[in-house]
């Protein structure tokens, strides 16, 4: 499996995949199927500030989306992002995983408070 770094936090219910470095689309779906698999948390964040995603292509973040929305999670899933390709892919990510099952969003952030904050049910100040 490529650079994905799985963090659990039980204190406050929330499983960080932290992506470095180059990673591919299998990396993610790998961890995709891990994650549903054990579901080790309620809730999800996809951390991407520090991950090379230049070799993901439009249809492999088709793919990874078609991919989640067999899933129906109990709590929420978000994605931390960086720039540039990696705002770009989790934008269109999020607008296809939408499409794939509207009651359950994954929002884009590019702070870590506001992504753990929506995540937590909080107000984002």
């Amino acid at each position: 499996m490529g650079n994905i770094q799985t963090i659990l936090d039980r204190e406050i219910d929330i499983t960080t995949q932290k992506c470095v470095g180059i990673v591919k689309a299998e990396d993610i779906s790998e961890k995709i199927e891990e994650y549903y698999r054990d579901v080790p948390t309620k809730n999800i964040l996809w951390e991407l500030q520090e991950a090379d995603l230049s070799e993901i292509s439009a249809d492999d973040v088709r793919k990874i989306a078609a991919q989640i929305g067999k899933f129906k999670p109990e709590g929420k899933s978000a994605i931390l992002a960086g720039t540039g390709v990696s705002i770009g892919l989790s934008n269109m990510f999020s607008a296809y995983s939408e499409i794939e099952r509207p009651e359950f969003p994954i929002p884009v952030f590019s702070d870590y408070e506001e992504a753990i904050s929506y995540l937590l049910g909080r107000a984002i100040a």
